[in-house]
């Protein structure tokens, strides 16, 4: 199996981020190659989505407990866990160099993304796509908990 790993620290609170990625129908107004997400069940602690991703559609499924930050998923192809924790004071200085707070922010999310790419014909064409795509990704759902998280 094939490990992708991304983290990032950001000016936003834990709840916050979490609602961000558990909004799944939202992710075609902001993530790059999304076309749609048809939500087809949900309950309280989780959820199944089909994604069209540039014109190929797979089911995914969510789900989570609200004892900690993470979120599971998994469809044919992937499955991963967004881990989400609040920053110590340690952790922010070395994320922004001066130990204070972003934009007047005093609430901070290290979020870890940890994708496993399933074993089959795809794995090299998808760790190729992934690894690729994984930054882009990353700053339009950065941009997007900005545009949510913020009240400015």
């Amino acid at each position: 199996m094939t490990l992708i790993t991304t983290q990032c620290v950001v000016p936003h609170s834990v709840h916050c981020v979490r609602h961000g990625v558990k909004t799944v129908q939202e992710y075609p107004q902001f993530l790059p190659g999304c076309d749609s997400v048809r939500l087809m069940d949900q309950g309280q602690y989780f959820l199944v989505a089909d994604t069209s991703v540039s014109g190929f559609v797979f089911r995914t499924r969510m789900h989570w407990s609200e004892t900690d930050g993470d979120v599971f998923f998994h469809n044919t192809f992937v499955s991963g866990v967004w881990h989400m924790v609040p920053c110590t004071p340690e952790e922010l200085f070395a994320s922004d160099g001066g130990g204070g707070s972003q934009n007047g922010c005093t609430h901070h999310t290290h979020i870890r993304l940890r994708i496993t790419i399933a074993p089959g014909l795809f794995t090299p064409i998808l760790r190729t796509i992934l690894a690729a795509a994984l930054p882009s990704l990353q700053r339009a759902f950065q941009k997007r908990l900005d545009d949510r998280c913020n009240p400015f």
